[in-house]
């Protein structure tokens, strides 16, 4: 039998098959590993992609994927890639494919110049990441959930929801400063393609130089908001009273009572609701990478609308 392993382009890709892999590695099907996800996020969600592919007498085997990105570190640009969606034929698991799929996306990401990189991947690709890629630091994302039973305030009439792309990611991106782009940098063309998913809807609220983006989901049977990024063009943190006003104004639009937050924007600090122990998440939440925690004083964001499945 003869096993390829290579870069795949766009034109060649096909989500379909990708949908297929990824049931046979988890068993399951639904909305997020549709082949109309993949499709989007490849072509349409992120300017540059990486896609690695095994084959098999011509039938794909297996699949490693990341996504470039561009950081702000220590006030310096440089370039990074999230890595995603490693799905190899459990028939094939025995025969180091997966070891070929990792190799040949690591000399793509060298020839490229891309050092930087982060994963949210579940036990087993984490070995793999440390074992290939030198993926060695664990980050919990810290979190922040709380109630809103969406009882509306008279200073609600000062905020302003947005709900299609292109108004969510203008609003924002123009309530973003240098400090707060002191992470994952995104243009307001980028936000929106980021935001245009199939499967998942997104709104904003903002009022005066603030503003938040939140996602209605269900999470273990549970309707909850997630509360994916922060912004500000404040020199300091917006006061407590502006982040709950905002934050219930999102809960209210999303029809969501409870809201969940994890990461962190130092210009923004958001603290709302009650911190949840990392232990309580059973390893979700966690972010893989090789800059994380030792250089987490070059860089003061980093949210959940930086992590491809949120």
């Amino acid at each position: 039998m003869n096993i390829e392993v290579r870069a795949e382009t766009l034109n060649e890709f096909d989500g379909r098959m990708t949908s297929r892999l990824a049931f046979q590695a988890f068993g399951r099907i639904g909305p997020e590993l549709s082949s109309e996800r993949f499709s989007w996020a490849y072509k349409s969600g992120y300017e540059r992609v990486t896609i690695i592919s095994a084959f098999a007498d011509g039938i794909t085997i297996g699949q490693l994927v990341s996504f470039s990105k561009t950081l702000c570190l220590a006030g310096r640009s440089v370039q990074a890639a999230e890595l995603v969606d490693l799905f190899v034929s459990p028939e094939f698991r025995g025969m180091k494919v997966a070891g070929k799929l990792y190799k040949t996306m690591r000399d793509m990401l060298e020839r490229d110049g891309i050092a930087v990189l982060y994963t949210y991947a579940n036990q087993r690709a984490s070995y793999l990441n440390r074992r290939h890629l030198g993926l060695e630091e664990s980050t919990q994302l810290p979190a922040y959930i709380g109630l809103h039973l969406n009882l509306r305030s008279s200073k609600q009439s000062d905020v302003t929801i947005c709900e299609t792309v292109d108004e969510i990611a203008a609003a924002c991106t123009a309530r973003t400063n240098a400090a707060s782009q002191n992470g994952v940098t995104v243009t307001a063309e980028q936000l929106a393609r980021r935001i245009s998913s199939p499967i998942h809807k997104y709104v904003s609220a903002h009022c005066g130089d603030v503003a938040i983006i939140g996602s209605p989901r269900v999470v273990k049977s549970v309707p909850l908001l997630l509360i994916c990024a922060t912004f500000t063009t404040l020199d300091r943190p917006p006061d407590n009273k502006t982040v709950r006003m905002l934050t219930s104004a999102l809960c209210g639009a999303s029809d969501r009572e409870i809201f969940l937050y994890a990461g962190w924007n130092d210009a923004f600090n958001f603290e709302h609701g009650f911190r949840v122990p990392g232990s309580l998440f059973q390893g979700r939440l966690v972010i893989q990478s090789n800059f994380l925690d030792s250089r987490r004083n070059d860089f003061g964001r980093f949210e959940l609308i930086d992590i491809d499945y949120a």
